[in-house]
């Protein structure tokens, strides 16, 4: 089973986005493997600094159709996700706009391990040439 599992994303790393008008729709690993099931953060840092407190509580659902809903209880917070795939790698993008908060997944996040329940991804943090680090992981 866990062979066909890295079979299926060696196969579906090898396609990236398709354009729907203005609209990046997600396509390859993320975009089959992410909406089957609620995520939340799980490790955040972000310039050096840890910010997963600020993401309690707060899971995660992504459609396919680029729409990510961040929901803790009653309360929703819209984004926007795409992916695409270059070369070898795979990466990530949210935009949550100006949204407090939200805002600081903004931008893109190259995946550095994707595993059954959890997604390891990084980005360039600036011009510091630091890394931001976000790990999500099945709810």
């Amino acid at each position: 089973m866990k062979s066909l599992f890295l079979f299926a994303i060696c196969l579906l790393t090898l396609t990236g986005c398709s354009r729907d008008g203005n609209n990046i729709v997600p396509s390859g690993v993320f975009q089959s493997y992410l909406p089957q099931r609620d995520w939340v953060v799980n490790f955040l840092q972000v310039n050096g600094n840890d910010r997963v407190y600020q993401f309690s509580g707060y899971r995660f659902q992504f459609v396919r159709d680029g729409l990510v809903n961040a929901i803790k209880g009653s309360e929703t917070t819209p984004g926007n996700w795409g992916s695409v795939t270059s070369g070898n790698k795979s990466i990530l993008y949210f935009d949550y706009g100006s949204t407090q908060v939200f805002s600081q997944l903004n931008g893109s996040w190259e995946a550095v391990e994707i595993l059954s329940d959890q997604v390891r991804l990084e980005r360039l943090a600036g011009s510091s040439g630091g890394k931001d680090y976000l790990t999500l992981y099945w709810y």
